[in-house]
């Protein structure tokens, strides 16, 4: 079956969650990509053979560590007026490689083609939940308008996640291949906004041994499955990961992201993370330090559904089984439409 993925851009946690996806359905279907120009760079030497075709890179920009709204929607409104040009080149280019159906992960432009091309759309994301976890907060009012953007179109729509998810999350071979250990040192994960106000503040502790990255001189998943705990934004992929191997967290939300606000909740909530603040980050780094040998520091709450491991063989089963039934449904379909064109209207 000819598959297409559609992919965001942002960050590093839909390229990895798609990647562990498309590996597992690669044995059984011919999988192309559709995702920018950056993305496509990581993951073409894990798939080489994989068609790719290249898509508008919707990017979000953050100052002092929250999202700068005015400059996000500067910076991609050329993209949304060209999104009818848009739609139209990838609805032709998805019916010349014959593709059968589209998987997309939390990207507009695939899922629209898909449905101008008349090809059924699988959502697949993590984003989803926020659906499902209401409140009256800005950031979620924001974050549902968001979603409603990347999310225009689909026929079906599976959620990934720790917590309350249709599956739980997906963890990439790199690190469900290490056998976690304890080591002497503190992992740091800090990028752009994040990184100019934690560096600093590690100072305040000459006794602990921290390693920051990303980092040209330590392997990343040699280090995270031998250190001691991780600092870092509330990213659902990379608390997954750390979930997966044993390892407690101390993550500070994005302001205005309430996706990340709600991952920090629910990763408190499980007794294996706590919540920082910028402003107190000191203070919390040295909570937490001390809280080390402590974790789990209590039982997972009960009235969550947690998934503290690598879901993908049971994802991939779902979407095998959703890609065969949608694919098996438009055939009925097409048969019917062709049937019912072909009947004398006399015998209908």
């Amino acid at each position: 079956m000819n598959v297409a993925v559609s992919l965001n851009g942002e960050g590093s946690g839909h390229a990895t969650r798609m990647a562990a996806l498309c590996q597992g359905l690669s044995g059984e279907h011919r999988v192309s990509l559709l995702c920018p120009d950056h993305t496509w760079d990581r993951l073409r030497p894990r798939f080489p053979d994989f068609d790719f075709t290249p898509i508008p890179y919707l990017r979000t920009i953050y100052r002092y560590n929250s999202v700068d709204v005015g400059r996000t929607l500067v910076f991609n409104s050329g993209h949304f007026l060209r999104r009818p040009w848009t739609t139209r080149r990838l609805a032709d280019r998805l019916q010349d490689m014959g593709i059968q159906a589209l998987i997309s992960d939390y990207e507009p432009f695939g899922p629209l083609a898909a449905k101008r091309a008349g090809i059924p759309v699988l959502l697949f994301n993590h984003q989803g939940v926020v659906d499902t976890h209401r409140s009256l907060k800005p950031s979620w009012l924001l974050a549902w308008f968001i979603n409603r953007v990347m999310m225009p179109y689909g026929n079906a729509h599976i959620t990934s996640s720790f917590y309350n998810g249709d599956v739980g999350p997906l963890i990439r071979q790199e690190v469900t291949g290490k056998t976690p250990t304890r080591g002497d040192f503190v992992f740091v994960y800090a990028r752009e906004a994040f990184r100019e106000h934690v560096v600093p503040a590690l100072g305040r502790f000459p006794d602990t041994n921290f390693r920051v990255f990303p980092s040209g001189h330590s392997s990343f998943t040699d280090s995270l499955a031998s250190c001691l705990g991780i600092v870092a934004p509330a990213g659902h992929q990379l608390i997954s990961e750390c979930l997966s191997l044993g390892k407690p967290l101390l993550v500070f939300p994005q302001q205005g992201q309430y996706e990340q606000e709600l991952n920090a909740r629910m990763l408190a909530a499980s007794g294996w993370g706590m919540i920082g603040s910028i402003r107190r980050l000191p203070r919390a780094l040295e909570r937490f330090l001390a809280a080390l040998d402590r974790f789990p520091l209590h039982q997972p709450s009960t009235g969550v559904r947690y998934c503290l491991h690598d879901d993908a063989p049971r994802a991939v089963r779902l979407v095998d089984e959703w890609l065969r039934q949608a694919v098996h449904s438009e055939k009925r379909a097409a048969t019917h439409q062709a049937v019912t064109r072909h009947t004398p209207a006399t015998l209908r």
